[in-house]
């Protein structure tokens, strides 16, 4: 089952709405640690289009992506 989430978009002319983006359409994302007052994340879709986002909603993006996006591989204990 796909997952969506929601943004809000900014036209070129101003206006402003509401745009649905599946989860599984991020290709990847460019996040700049160095900026520590605020979280500005800038996200490229599989099909060549892209938008960054900031605030308390890029947090909660990164961490959507993290957790359903990244493979995150365990060094085995017993392995030498």
């Amino acid at each position: 089952m796909s997952e969506f989430f929601e943004i809000t978009v900014r036209r070129e002319d101003g206006s402003e709405g509401i745009q649905y983006i599946n989860i599984d359409a991020v290709s990847y994302a460019e996040h700049d640690r160095s900026r520590t007052a605020s979280t500005e994340l800038k996200v490229y879709l599989n099909n060549g289009y892209w938008f960054t986002i900031s605030g308390p909603m890029a947090d909660d993006l990164l961490y959507l992506i993290n957790t359903r996006l990244c493979l995150q591989f365990k060094r085995n204990p017993s392995a030498g």
